[in-house]
């Protein structure tokens, strides 16, 4: 459990960083964080999901870093008229979306194929997820 200023970056990160290595451990590239069946972010990115093209994200708030690649990939959205919502992704309802990805300074956008044992969709990237990806790249070779 991180604690409840999540929002602030610190050293104190103990939590997320010990989610990572098990995340690790167990094979998987990030550790996705929730709270009350909430999905906060991820250990070290802040987390995507699309449904029926329309990309959903966690509200800022004291329960989440607001990550710089984040608001990029928000502003390429309003740049480009892609429909989004900051409403958190219910753990209960996942299975419900199409697509999911992780954004960060260093995983950039990253597409989430597989939670858990759930592969998501045909285990490629979204159409969706290959967008921001193709916007995200364009944008950083233009600056």
């Amino acid at each position: 459990m991180r604690w409840l200023r999540c929002d602030i970056k610190s050293t104190s990160l103990l939590p997320s960083v010990m989610a990572n290595q098990n995340a690790i451990r167990n094979n998987a590239f990030e550790a996705i964080l929730f709270r009350d069946d909430l999905i906060t972010e991820g250990s070290h990115t802040n987390f995507f999901a699309v449904k029926n093209n329309k990309i959903y994200t966690a509200p800022l708030s004291n329960y989440i870093l607001n990550g710089i690649t984040r608001k990029v990939v928000l502003e390429l959205c309003r740049e480009n008229n892609i429909d989004f919502s900051k409403e958190y992704i219910r753990v209960s309802n996942i299975k419900d979306y199409d697509e999911f990805f992780i954004t960060g300074t260093t995983t950039e956008i990253t597409p989430v194929i597989q939670i858990d044992d759930w592969i998501v969709g045909d285990g490629k990237p979204g159409n969706m997820t290959r967008g921001i990806q193709e916007l995200f790249f364009y944008t950083a070779k233009q600056v």
